[in-house]
């Protein structure tokens, strides 16, 4: 059976990506902080595990039941978590976007079963680049003009190092404003 954690809950791509995950048959598993426990617990409703930790902890702050758990279940890692408020400190970007990816490297390095670990990131690791920016021109000598940029740039590299060890996909949005179907927004910045 499919075996899919997601990290990122509450944000809008997270929620949306469990529900239809789920929607097509696979067993999906939240992993949350635990200020947002109670809002994964209604969102989820019984139908999908939320798992409460930190994507930037060791073992994702998991006990270790729960992490031997995972890795010997999970067939799919999601990594949505990031911290994307620009004016959040420089050291918590890096916790959250760089630490967090490092970390959730580690638990689809341990992952017997994995198919896949996909880590979204951003069309911002770019940096100042101008033009037509190839998928494969990642490290260019670009500038960053903030810490969102510079980290999830950092993470990015560390999953591009891990593609040798594990099957990994990284994709790129650019803004994710909301749901062109209901009108639903994440956040308004």
């Amino acid at each position: 059976m499919e075996r899919v954690l997601i990290t990122g809950f509450p944000k809008l791509l997270a929620r949306r990506m469990s529900l239809r995950l789920h929607a097509g048959g696979a067993q999906v598993s939240l992993l949350v902080d635990g200020k947002d426990e109670r809002a994964a617990r209604e969102f989820a409703r019984g139908a999908m595990d939320v798992l409460i930790g930190d994507p930037s902890a060791m073992h994702l702050g998991l006990s270790t039941s729960e992490y031997r758990e995972l890795t010997a279940a999970v067939t799919d890692v999601f990594h949505v978590a990031e911290q994307s408020a620009l004016s959040s400190p420089r050291e918590e970007m890096r916790r959250v976007n760089l630490t967090g990816t490092q970390a959730m490297l580690e638990l689809a390095l341990d992952c017997r079963s994995l198919r896949r670990f996909t880590h979204v990131s951003t069309v911002f690791v770019s940096g100042d680049r101008v033009g037509v920016v190839a998928e494969d021109e990642l490290a260019c000598g670009q500038a960053f003009r903030n810490a969102y940029e510079e980290s999830k740039f950092e993470a990015e590299l560390l999953v591009r190092r891990a593609m040798g060890q594990i099957p990994a996909t990284v994709v790129r949005p650019s803004i994710v404003v909301g749901d062109t179907k209901t009108g639903e927004i994440d956040r308004f910045e």
